[in-house]
């Protein structure tokens, strides 16, 4: 039951704990919450839903940080009325409710509301009351804020503007709001940030200062007064947003009228395409070649979007012979209707098909036809949906019997399939007039070919694995393989083929039929419905693979700290051979270069230095020098091959690469090549590397270094040989044996170790070179290094 509170000193004493909690936030993350905290609610479903505001807001977000929450709440008597309880021991949220008596008097009552999880229950009636099953309140559209700022003159009228600038121009708009009051500015932007979600790709932004969070410790009621002027500001501006999405909705249904005009003209000029979110971001370009946003929902309409599921069939071939997929989300909208959904390009998804219409009757039917095609997984899918989905299952009639649904899903193959042949017709026309986009459509993504008896043939095309049959006479001088399904990273039979050594078949025996696949034959998966699986190399891909025998490659290489040029090791490999090294040495100087890059520390004296030859029938094709790390290598060989490759042999990669899923580039990538502007990423200087080999030394050592103890023991040494190896190693003049070891004794003078401590630290760090590394130890230039060191250590007080 509400309880009055009866002055000032008690409203205090009631506020205490959430300004406690709050100003806490604000010193973890300088704003009053983390940018993912939902606006609370609370209410029934039949009755009023209201949200948290003002200093109710406050306190929802003092108990969301100290509880597990959902984030709608019910009263005592809610919880009664649909039959719950409250678990044991569960807080309340106390919230503030004001009245006003006739004599114009203010009472506050304490008001407990318990969240969804604290409650106990029939699970449908608590699953109708979680917040997810709730729109987001008052949320306004991105472009009814957009439309604000630029009214407020806080934003460019006219351009387009994605998340980040919207977000960047929540202060200024603030400012505009409240000229005079900083701190009123400040709520004003939280409020502002939460309320329309333009929250920041880089979550680095201080909202709050130093100075505030301060006069909020030393004013505690300050912060729920000024929240709460800054509420009363929210409310107006929600309104004008609730306005401005009013305009835009009908702006908007008029100009989708005058698109399906312009369409009567101008084929595909309605077509819409909506674009949320991919994991391969970069291949979507406008018509300027500049990426697009993604996160952003950005439509794209006729031209544009077509353009961009030109792109999409492209990517999906593109990706296919590399690992794994790369989840894609957009909806598409042409005559009316729009099918969304997540795309995994890659997988062939769209089927290597050459007009977007069959591609996308393909991609938007897969998963009916799936369930279809596999009645336990059709059952399965559709207790999903009645579990997940009870009232859409009671309301619609197609979702009323397994049977209805299974009706349902037929109809929509059909209707997709009459909706994509009206498309066909206008992508025609269409591109007559872009055959730019008629060649991007023509690429081909190479499926692998399979055989199977014809009477499985039928069988394999319901489960979606057969691309397109081919004719009988299209192969000749072939071999045949079977997928090795207990280890499915082999080369599959690759040097057999290379060395001449795998039976050919000149023509397909009788009851068999070949097609292509976008299975793959390391895809363990497929072999639970294809009985005996069989895959083709092909009489080119046989001639390709057998070039390999005119290539040799050789490696020298050494490492500067263990040994000298005159040293390195020399590693000679033909045919095969020659590939694989050649991939093993561009895929060390990716990974390393990926490693450098993100941790911002390379440490060039423990880094290999190589000097690398391809020759084919004895000629140099490719020859390289280059430091292991610094990503040369992994530049010039672009998917691992070298430039200017002859193209027999660029070729005969390709196919190795298809039929070797080890050989798939996946480190360097896009996260450092080709990244937007302002956030391009350098490669550590020497400074950047100390700075950042000392942080993640701090990390783990609290003075970033071994703490120095009177005896010599595990954890000392262990320590030791981390930090006084590979410091001195971060110095690129370091490139000898004897370098670094004058390194080590340097840096272990310099703080303060005896003689006898650098020599049983040398002994570790050098098993295979204790004697060299001594005698360097106890040369003139040892001991040089020692007493200059020992000057220096002195010169800082001999800390």
């Amino acid at each position: 039951m509400p309880t009055e509170i009866t002055d000032k000193d008690a409203l205090r004493e009631s506020r205490k704990d959430t300004a406690n909690t709050l100003i806490r936030n604000l010193q973890d993350y300088h704003n009053l919450s983390t940018s993912d905290v939902r606006i609370g609610m609370h209410g029934r479903k039949d009755g009023h839903i209201v949200p948290m505001r003002s200093v109710n807001y406050l306190r929802y977000l003092a108990y969301a940080e100290n509880h597990q929450i959902d984030g709608h709440f019910l009263t005592q008597s809610d919880i009664e009325r649909e039959g719950l309880t409250v678990k044991p021991g569960s807080e309340p949220l106390i919230l503030e409710r004001w009245s006003i008596d006739a004599r114009k008097h203010y009472h506050c009552h304490e008001f407990p509301l318990y969240d969804v999880r604290s409650l106990e229950g029939p699970e449908d009636v608590l699953d109708a009351y979680r917040l997810s099953q709730f729109p987001e309140y008052d949320k306004p559209s991105q472009d009814a804020v957009a439309r604000l700022f630029e009214n407020a003159g806080v934003l460019p009228k006219g351009a387009p503007h994605d998340r980040q600038e919207i977000y960047q121009a929540v202060s200024a708009y603030a400012s505009k709001v409240a000229p005079d009051d900083a701190i009123k500015q400040k709520h004003l932007s939280h409020l502002i940030r939460q309320t329309t979600g333009v929250n920041p790709v880089y979550l680095d932004d201080e909202l709050y200062t130093e100075n505030d969070i301060q006069y909020f410790k030393d004013n505690p009621d300050a912060l729920f007064s000024s929240f709460s002027e800054a509420s009363r500001d929210m409310r107006h501006i929600t309104e004008e947003l609730r306005f401005l999405d009013r305009q835009i909705a009908w702006e908007r249904e008029s100009y989708l009228q005058q698109l399906d005009e312009e369409e009567k003209a101008r084929p595909l000029a309605s077509l819409r395409v909506v674009y949320h979110y991919s994991e391969c971001a970069y291949e979507f370009t406008d018509r300027n070649g500049k990426v697009l946003p993604e996160d952003e929902d950005i439509e794209l309409v006729g031209e544009d979007a077509y353009r961009f599921l030109a792109q999409v069939n492209h990517a999906d071939k593109k990706y296919y012979h590399d690992i794994g997929y790369n989840k894609t989300d957009f909806s598409v909208t042409f005559a009316g209707s729009t099918y969304e959904g997540r795309f995994d390009l890659g997988d062939l998804s769209l089927a290597n098909k050459k007009t977007i219409a069959e591609a996308m009757e393909i991609a938007t039917s897969a998963d009916h036809k799936f369930y279809l095609n596999n009645e336990d997984m059709l059952q399965y899918h559709y207790q999903l949906i009645q579990y997940n989905n009870r009232n859409k299952v009671q309301s619609d009639p197609e979702y009323a019997t397994l049977d209805a649904y299974r009706k349902h899903l037929e109809k929509e193959i059909e209707q997709l399939h009459a909706s994509w042949q009206e498309f066909a017709k206008k992508e025609q026309i269409f591109l007559a007039a872009h055959p730019e986009y008629e060649a991007i459509n023509q690429e081909d993504a190479h499926p692998y070919i399979a055989v199977c008896p014809a009477s499985q043939l039928e069988h394999l095309k319901e489960k979606g694995a057969v691309l397109d049959v081919l004719p009988k006479d299209s192969l000749k001088s072939f071999v045949l393989f079977k997928p090795d399904t207990t280890n499915a990273r082999r080369t599959y039979d690759l040097e057999d083929v290379i060395d001449g050594s795998a039976p050919v078949h000149e023509a397909l025996p009788d009851g068999l039929v070949a097609f292509t696949t976008a299975c793959k034959p390391e895809m363990e998966r497929n072999w639970d419905y294809w009985e005996n699986p069989r895959f083709v190399f092909t009489r080119e891909e046989i001639e390709h693979l057998q070039s390999f025998q005119d290539l040799t490659l050789q490696v020298d290489s050494y490492v500067p700290c263990r040994s000298t040029v005159a040293e390195a090791e020399r590693e000679t490999c033909s045919g095969l051979g020659s590939v694989q090294g050649f991939f093993n040495a561009v895929k060390a100087d990716d990974e390393h270069y990926l490693k450098a890059m993100s941790k911002q520390v390379y440490i060039p004296g423990n880094a290999p230095k190589v000097n690398l030859k391809l020759y084919a029938k004895g000629e140099t094709i490719f020859a390289l020098a280059y430091q292991e790390g610094r990503g040369d290598l992994a530049k010039a060989a672009q998917d691992y091959l070298p430039p200017n490759l002859p193209e027999q042999y660029r070729e005969a990669y390709d196919t190795y690469q298809r039929y070797s899923t080890a050989q798939r580039r996946n480190a360097l990538g896009e996260r450092y090549v080709n990244r937007p502007a302002g956030h391009e990423v350098h490669f550590p200087t020497v400074e950047d590397s100390r700075k950042n080999f000392l942080a993640a030394m701090r990390s783990k050592l609290p003075d970033g270094k071994p703490k120095k103890t009177s005896r010599i023991t595990s954890e000392w040494r262990q320590e030791a040989a981390v930090y006084y190896q590979n410091y001195p190693l971060l110095d690129p003049a370091v490139d000898t044996p004897r370098k670094a070891v004058l390194g080590t004794i340097r840096e272990m003078a310099r703080d303060g170790y005896t003689d006898a401590r650098i020599k049983s630290l040398l002994k570790t760090i050098h098993p295979s070179r204790t004697e060299d590394a001594l005698a360097v130890l106890q040369s003139k230039e040892g001991k040089n290094a020692i007493r200059e060191a020992r000057k220096e250590h002195e010169r800082a007080g001999g800390r």
